[in-house]
């Protein structure tokens, strides 16, 4: 009963940050303010100058850039080059309401625009599953001569060092800054990783990290793109938040 009780108050606390704005809610756990937005694959880009750090997937932005080059090693983290980023255009990218993105390799040349930015980008390796077939069957993915769910976990098994990565790099790069903030997007969910796996490693990551590192970050913004993906973060956060408040 306790339990059930405390899953509610999260609940409606969530609920009540998200009120004024129905595609972003946030929640506070281990004194860092968590910001979920839903939108477009380029809204994180909106935040330019608002946050300190926009985390941008090095194998996502060599697909709408072919001529853009990185270090391959799984997790690596660095400064994008002349700190600007490639953007795909809004009417190129998939409605946030359907269940399947359109695939970055359809996306040519003309298809994105090019950015430079103020907030500081930092660009991370992420897994990359590819599904040929149309419907996005879990069976039809492969990952690291993987296929089917064993390409799933594999690529899953990967994930959680984007985020812990990306994490500790920013507070290196911010140093002694005060007030820190980074923007993150749902990393992998573009090469066909399934949205509610990713999700789940995602916040797990994130809240271990600031579990371990309380107020390090005063604001970490998390960018997903569809609306069951964004109607997952927020029930996982509630859930984690409620656990956090009952440990206590």
């Amino acid at each position: 009963m306790k339990k059930t009780m405390v899953i509610l108050v999260c609940m409606v606390t969530v609920l009540m940050h998200a009120m004024e704005d129905p595609d972003t809610f946030a929640c506070e756990c281990y004194g860092t303010l968590i910001r979920v937005t839903r939108g477009y694959r380029g809204a994180i880009y909106d935040e330019d100058g608002a946050v300190d750090i926009i985390v941008v997937g090095q194998r996502e932005q060599q697909q709408l850039n072919s001529t853009i080059c990185f270090d391959q090693t799984m997790g690596k983290v660095s400064k994008k080059r002349w700190n600007s980023v490639c953007i795909m255009k809004k009417e190129s990218d998939s409605s946030s309401y359907e269940d399947r993105d359109n695939s970055t390799r359809s996306i040519n040349h003309r298809d994105y625009n090019k950015k430079d930015m103020e907030s500081y980008v930092l660009g991370v390796v992420e897994p990359r599953v590819i599904n040929p077939c149309l419907g996005n069957r879990r069976e039809n993915c492969s990952y690291k001569r993987e296929h089917g769910e064993e390409a799933i976990e594999k690529a899953l098994g990967d994930l959680p060092l984007c985020y812990k990565n990306v994490l500790t790099e920013g507070l290196q790069r911010l140093g002694k800054k005060k007030e820190k903030s980074i923007a993150i997007p749902a990393l992998a969910t573009t090469f066909c990783l399934p949205r509610k796996d990713a999700a789940c490693v995602a916040v797990t990551t994130i809240l271990d990290f600031i579990k371990d590192n309380p107020t390090a970050y005063n604001l970490i913004y998390l960018f997903v793109k569809k609306r069951f993906e964004f109607e997952w973060y927020k029930e996982l956060l509630a859930e984690y938040v409620a656990y956090a408040v009952e440990q206590k």
